[in-house]
């Protein structure tokens, strides 16, 4: 484990007039090495033949990226690959010691799901009288299908549609439930109403209720205003997990032949239809390759330093319309490029430290390119001592602030002199300490493998994840000033640091659902369990963690990144849905008994929960 901390305030003090003008100078040292034509191209060859940093090369850079050539550089997309092939070309001209691609598979969502429903002697057609969901797993079930209302089964909600006439449990062994999408509309003090009830009205909670009632299948109706009765995209991917069971929806006609009435009742009938219903799926996943881009530079020194940032976006959507991802990230790409062109020129004995760059994809599927490369790499990951990550960081015209995400990962950046530093060191910027994204961007998982990291950002802006972040409103200007900002980070903390990692480092990584995507539930006790899903895991086997939060209680159990969960208290977990479902069960402050497997043996542990409010 690796912690920053002031050696002493004197360091920071002297160490300020060397780091003042160390941009200057080690400039001044690049263009003499440059005019020397050391690296064999002058200025004339390239538009980053200037190795200083400059707005105009950044302007250049994000036009660039953002632009016709890479259409929003999506993972999957001709654009997102060509874009890793040309990063990794510039890294090569910038005669870094080494650089390659690195290569992983993502997981993109369902490709096709094969599905039929029967009723007796009646089929149905695909598309028209049913769909099947997306994530829903594989299955061939036959069975009658009972109709449950709003498949709500919680005492606490005063609504239960899974209890028969005499008020005994119904168990439908094996039976397909029919249900309706959403929540009853009740009276506003009805308990269905309370935040803690919200969940029992989401899909995936519902399919899970139907599955401990002993159903094969779950078949869902919508009622909503725009569409009664008809398909609809509920949304969700099976990237969080495929459903427990087999899961589609029905049109209300489909519901009428199936149960002779003429319109969806609102409460369980109780007894299941007369014949049988046969349901069956066989889903076609759509997997992708996705490339880091990796430059290391060798100073020869004891330091090891991470530049970094994802360089995807979204891309084109099915619609051709196109995310071009301007400030998120090709902001940030330009950044790790210009510094990377920048140490590439200065003599390794002026560099502060040796230089790993690293340009992640997947960033916006939940962090995989770097969450790939920290589980990946132990060796390289001994080396680094210090990640910087640089996301969204061109719109420092829009607040004239610069916010800093990561300070809990490191005593040295909860320390006053070293802010003073800091500031003394860019008195012509306003930033300042955020825990903001400290979990959202790449930086995260280094911080849970032990690496002190710190995260630059200049805000979320009525672009963000939209086709209008475009890069005729990125502040160039502002991107030169963060560039050499982020050189003087560095100076600054080559020149104050030993090397070891803070124990009080409390972040909570969380990663922000798709827009399209069901949400996951926002939970109703808000208990913390404290780990990071490992999102490029897609088996039915369990839930693999990507790893634990800090002082968290996972951490305080004991688990570990790899770890994978298979159960929970009496509850199986195969899945991520799973898990997220059987969390819901429990308050803050209750003990559950977490059985996981870890290097093939399986173990058992209690793990007390804790509130999601207080961390």
């Amino acid at each position: 484990m690796k912690k920053l901390f002031p050696i002493i305030l004197l360091s920071l003090i002297t160490s300020c007039s060397q780091s003042q003008d160390s941009y200057e100078q080690q400039a001044q040292l690049s263009k003499n090495l440059q005019e020397t034509n050391e690296h064999n191209h002058g200025n004339e060859d390239h538009p980053l033949g200037n190795i200083e940093i400059t707005a105009e090369d950044f302007e250049w850079l994000v036009y660039e990226l953002s632009g016709d050539k890479y259409l929003g550089r999506g993972i999957g997309q001709e654009g997102g690959f060509s874009s890793s092939k040309q990063i990794l070309d510039w890294f090569e001209y910038f005669h870094l010691t080494e650089s390659w691609l690195e290569e992983f598979e993502v997981l993109l969502g369902t490709k096709n799901v094969e599905s039929e429903l029967g009723y007796g002697s009646k089929s149905f057609e695909k598309g028209i009288d049913f769909s099947p969901i997306d994530y829903t797993a594989n299955g061939d079930v036959e069975g009658k299908a009972w109709f449950l209302g709003y498949g709500i089964a919680e005492n606490e909600s005063d609504w239960n549609d899974w209890i028969d006439a005499e008020g005994n449990k119904i168990n439908l062994e094996g039976g397909i439930a029919v249900m309706i999408l959403g929540l009853p509309d009740v009276e506003e003090d009805h308990p269905l109403n309370l935040r803690e009830n919200r969940r029992l009205g989401m899909l995936r909670v519902k399919t899970q209720v139907a599955k401990e009632h002993g159903a094969s299948a779950v078949l869902f109706i919508y009622l909503g205003s725009d569409n009664p009765g008809g398909l609809i995209n509920v949304g969700g991917t099976i990237r969080w997990g495929a459903s427990p069971i087999p899961i589609g929806l029905i049109t209300s006609e489909t519901y009428s032949e199936i149960f002779s009435d003429a319109d969806v009742s609102l409460k369980s009938k109780k007894a299941p239809a007369e014949k049988t219903l046969s349901f069956s799926t066989k889903v076609e996943l759509d997997y992708v390759t996705a490339f880091n881009v990796i430059g290391y530079l060798d100073s020869g020194k004891d330091k090891t330093f991470v530049i970094g940032g994802h360089k995807d976006h979204m891309g084109k959507n099915s619609s051709g319309e196109v995310y071009w991802g301007a400030d998120d990230n090709a902001s940030g790409t330009s950044g790790v490029l210009e510094l990377a062109n920048y140490y590439s020129h200065i003599p390794p004995e002026e560099r502060p430290g040796n230089f790993y760059f690293m340009l992640f994809d997947a960033e916006e599927s939940g962090l995989l390119g770097s969450r790939y490369f920290t589980n990946n790499n132990p060796e390289i990951m001994e080396e680094i001592d210090f990640m910087l990550n640089l996301d969204m960081v061109g719109r420092y015209s829009d607040n004239e602030k610069i916010l800093m995400g990561g300070i809990n990962s490191s005593e040295l950046f909860e320390s006053d002199e070293f802010w003073s530093e800091l500031t003394g060191l860019n008195e012509n910027l306003n930033f300042e300490k955020s825990t903001f994204g400290d979990g959202r961007s790449d930086h995260a998982p280094f911080i849970d493998k032990g690496v002190p990291a710190m995260f630059i950002f200049t805000g979320i802006h009525d672009d963000y994840h939209t086709p209008a972040d475009t890069p005729d409103k990125v502040d160039y200007e502002g991107l030169e000033e963060i560039g050499k900002f982020s050189i003087s980070l560095i100076d600054l903390i080559a020149s104050s640091m030993d090397l070891s990692v803070s124990s009080e480092e409390d972040i909570a990584p969380e990663i922000i659902a798709e827009e399209e995507e069901e949400a996951m539930p926002e939970s109703g006790w808000r208990s913390w369990f404290g780990s990071i899903p490992d999102y490029a895991d897609s088996g039915d086997s369990g839930y693999l963690i990507g790893g634990i939060s800090k002082a968290s209680p996972a951490e305080k159990a004991g688990l570990q990144a790899k770890d994978r969960i298979i159960k929970i208290n009496s509850t199986e977990i195969k899945s991520l849905e799973d898990f997220m479902y059987a969390l819901e069960k429990y308050k803050p402050g209750e003990t559950i008994k977490v059985t996981y497997i870890r290097e093939n043996e399986q173990y058992e542990v209690d793990l007390k929960l804790e509130s999601r409010e207080s961390r």
